[in-house]
């Protein structure tokens, strides 16, 4: 038992050269609004961009699936998904491209609350994928999480 809650301990503390949690300077200049992308990044990894996750597939800061590595890298340019900055511009990126996808939806969800579903549903997306999300609506505990740490609660 003892040996189970320091590996607990021990897995939750920063890797070597881990900077720990980012300051708020690194997310802006993003196309994406900096408040949502902190709270990404910090629901993701808690702002670690050594993190790892879902057995080796999520990486980095962003918790990025390595499945979509080579794409992302076709329209976005390389990066490493453990680099702190490269991890908020691709963050940024699959955010922006969720936002832009779902101006195809802006006739059909009520257009009176359409811009903060969609928001909402773009949030969702980068946990659930954008069909998931519009499929079966945004995560609601993940998107309060990502507007907790964003700091827009």
């Amino acid at each position: 038992m003892r040996f189970c809650a320091l590996a607990l301990v021990m897995a939750s503390l920063p890797l070597a050269g881990d900077a720990g949690i980012p300051p708020p300077s690194v997310f802006e200049g993003y196309p994406t609004p900096a408040p949502i992308l902190r709270g990404l990044i910090m629901t993701e990894s808690g702002g670690r961009a050594s993190a790892i996750g879902d057995d080796g597939l999520s990486r980095g800061a962003g918790q990025l699936n390595r499945k979509f590595d080579k794409e992302r890298a076709f329209w976005w340019g390389r990066f490493d998904p453990l680099n702190i900055h490269d991890s908020i511009r691709i963050t940024s990126r699959l955010f922006e491209a969720n936002m832009k996808a779902l101006l195809m939806t802006e006739n059909i969800i009520d257009p009176s609350t359409w811009e903060e579903k969609r928001v909402r549903i773009a949030i969702g997306a980068h946990r659930q994928g954008l069909w998931g999300a519009l499929r079966d609506g945004p995560t609601e505990w993940y998107v309060k999480r990502v507007m907790k740490y964003g700091g827009m609660e």
